[in-house]
């Protein structure tokens, strides 16, 4: 780990040398974690070579090594360590290919949804989820049958993502002068599609190289990484507007802030950063709409005993195709969505720890057990 921070080539060669030929698996596994630093692809070819080591610990840091350090030569290795017999292999390789929309990687993906290990079935569904594959929310149905035998789970799609009423126009004038920028915040992983998809449209994805990125939450985060191939600058320790705008460093005299969001998004953000000095411009990038539901899933919905959303835009959704009605205890992913519950005068039964299967798992585990 010392010689991957010093930047010399014959540092580089030294770590490659102990990842091929060590006999202490320790070693190998450690120059493997320290070969991305070097932030030079020719390593893929032998990261992606210890991932045929007998060794589970060194394929744990190839694999790992291969989510900083990317190469598209590396995408049939990372989607075969898929399944890996190591279990800990299994689990961070779905992460590598959901991070890099590996869409090829549908298939292992959805037979990783029956694995004998509980965190590596919902990784697999978390990644389907973000590959936009819709067997991700039989996923979720099936991890909660499986904690609560013979549950009857009713999935009800509380809204829907469409292009903003004005066109997109005014999103197009932001990115055909993105170079005005220094920061880009997201709020939500559909900003981060939404923007991603109209600049690659308009060819003006090489603006965002030098641009710095923001990002609310672990997810949005992850979007980030899949969608720009880099980690965000910024993502604060608590999931909503009021952290990631206390988060923001002062600004320069010439700091501009682009904030894509939805057409009814939150404002905080914006009147944060605006209030400390940054110069905030707001883009509608996507509208949210609600899908109508037929009348025996309503009334399926609101008989449940326990209901979850995953977003507060969800909670107003839901709301608006029952009537008002909802089930008697309310879990939310997070303190931004549960604050939307109150406001629409609900009370919050539980509040997930991590914004990810899993934790909305334990979630209704501490409210109904």
């Amino acid at each position: 780990l010392a010689l991957s921070k010093i930047h010399v080539a014959i540092m580089k060669d030294t770590l490659l040398h102990i990842l091929r030929t060590d006999p202490q698996p320790e070693l190998r596994a450690t120059a493997a974690e320290g070969l991305p630093t070097f932030r030079d692809t020719s390593v893929v070819k032998s990261l992606c070579s210890a991932l045929g080591d007998s060794i589970a610990i060194v394929r744990q840091s190839a694999i790992a090594a291969l989510g900083r350090i990317w190469a598209d030569s590396a995408m049939p290795t990372v989607i075969s360590a898929i399944e890996d017999p190591d279990e800990n292999v299994r689990y961070i390789a779905i992460q590598v290919a959901a991070n890099h929309q590996l869409t090829a990687a549908r298939l292992p993906l959805q037979r990783m949804l029956t694995d004998h290990s509980l965190a590596v079935r919902a990784e697999a569904a978390r990644a389907l989820a973000l590959l936009a594959d819709t067997t991700a929310v039989k996923a979720l149905i099936a991890l909660m049958k499986e904690r609560y035998e013979g549950a009857d789970v009713v999935p009800a799609p509380a809204i829907a993502i469409v292009p903003p009423m004005d066109g997109g126009q005014p999103l197009d004038d932001a990115l055909l002068r993105l170079e005005r920028f220094s920061w880009v915040a997201f709020q939500s992983s559909n900003a981060v599609s939404a923007l991603m998809a109209r600049a690659a449209r308009r060819g003006v994805l090489r603006k965002f190289d030098g641009l710095r990125l923001a990002a609310i939450g672990p997810s949005t985060a992850s979007k980030v990484l899949s969608e720009l191939k880099r980690e965000p600058d910024l993502v604060p320790s608590n999931n909503d507007g009021l952290s990631l705008a206390e988060a923001f460093p002062a600004p320069a005299s010439d700091d501009r802030v682009l904030i894509p969001m939805a057409s009814d998004g939150r404002l905080e953000l914006s009147d944060i950063l605006t209030s400390k000095g940054w110069k905030v411009d707001r883009v509608v990038a996507y509208r949210t709409v609600f899908p109508s539901l037929a009348d025996d899933l309503v009334e399926r919905a609101i008989k449940a005993d326990v209901v979850i959303f995953a977003s507060p835009s969800a909670v107003k959704g839901h709301l608006e195709q029952t009537r008002g009605r909802t089930a008697s205890k309310i879990i939310a992913i997070g303190q931004t969505t549960a604050e939307e519950c109150r406001v629409q005068g609900l009370e919050v039964s539980g509040i997930a720890k991590s914004q990810s299967t899993e934790g909305l798992l334990q979630a209704v585990i501490g409210v109904l057990v």
